[in-house]
């Protein structure tokens, strides 16, 4: 089990790039860049963190209680995977990638309020998926607190970067294309194609 939950951001990453190339899914496609891009940021920060501390690995040697992660593991960066001091790789990278869904997600609340209007659940899907997105990474953030790997208080402060760092990801991807669709992960139908829609219901 700890070797499962400690490879969730690899995990993220490979599954929904493979996805993306089997499925040919736009949105899937920009989210897979989405998680390149935060573990980009997050090496980065990483490397500039041991450059100013002066140290040469950002994982103490008792970080992991004597366990050292198996080699199956794959790792775009590896110096994000383990990491155990602020800001926390992995719950940052969480975070990110949980802060760009639901942002994402919360920007087509207009077209999910129109298509709720015709019986349908899709504005239920909002409030669920911000409760589903703050419980994991609540959830995960409370296994690395409880494994030793650092303070609550750490913690927190990195899901809340990770977060910040999704907001400016979403904020990129959305004004790369002249299309939402770039962040259209639902696949919803946009309000300016709904004249379309609304003539093949009517007929």
């Amino acid at each position: 089990m700890t070797i499962i939950i400690q490879s969730i951001p690899q995990s993220l990453i490979m599954g929904t790039g493979i996805l993306a190339l089997l499925t040919q899914h736009y949105a899937l496609g920009f989210l897979f860049l989405a998680m390149i891009e935060s573990s980009i940021v997050i090496g980065l920060l990483s490397v500039f963190q041991m450059a100013v501390s002066g140290k040469t690995s950002s994982v103490p040697p008792s970080a992991f209680n004597g366990r050292v992660p198996s080699t199956y593991q794959l790792a775009l960066l590896p110096s994000f995977l383990n990491q155990s001091s602020f800001p926390s790789g992995p719950t940052m990278f969480l975070g990110s990638i949980i802060s760009y869904l639901l942002i994402s997600i919360q920007s087509f609340s207009d077209e999910m309020n129109e298509l709720s209007k015709n019986n349908s659940d899709w504005a239920s899907r909002i409030p669920m998926a911000f409760g589903f997105g703050f419980t994991i990474l609540f959830l995960f953030m409370i296994w690395r607190v409880k494994q030793g790997y650092e303070g609550f208080v750490g913690s927190l402060g990195s899901a809340i970067l990770g977060g910040f760092l999704g907001f400016l990801i979403y904020m990129l991807h959305s004004m790369a294309g002249k299309s939402r669709e770039n962040v259209n992960i639902l696949g919803v139908p946009l309000l300016e194609d709904r004249s379309k829609f609304a003539v093949c219901t009517t007929k």
